[in-house]
């Protein structure tokens, strides 16, 4: 039998790539991107582009990512009084 090499981290490189281009967000900016260009042609097709985008993707991506970073501000305050206290809820 043939030993396989396998190097974890480019797999895991690949699989972050992956994720991260078939991502939502990303998705919702290209696909409305090349319906707007379809659709209203190369100028007023950007214009629209823009402004669809910033509604669809740029803001509710804003928002979630805003409310994602509070939470792990809290949870890191939390574990640091938990810590400092040499205790945690009982």
């Amino acid at each position: 039998m043939e030993q396989v090499v396998t190097d974890r981290g480019a797999a895991l490189r690949i699989a972050r790539l992956v994720t991260e281009v078939l991502a939502p967000v990303v998705l919702i900016f290209v696909v409305t991107l090349i319906v707007c260009l379809h659709a209203a042609g190369l100028p007023r097709g950007l214009g629209l582009a823009f402004i669809a985008m910033v509604f669809a993707g740029g803001i509710p991506y804003s928002v979630i990512r805003a409310i994602h970073l509070s939470r792990l501000r809290f949870v890191r305050a939390y574990r640091a009084r938990v810590v400092w206290r040499g205790g945690g809820p009982s």
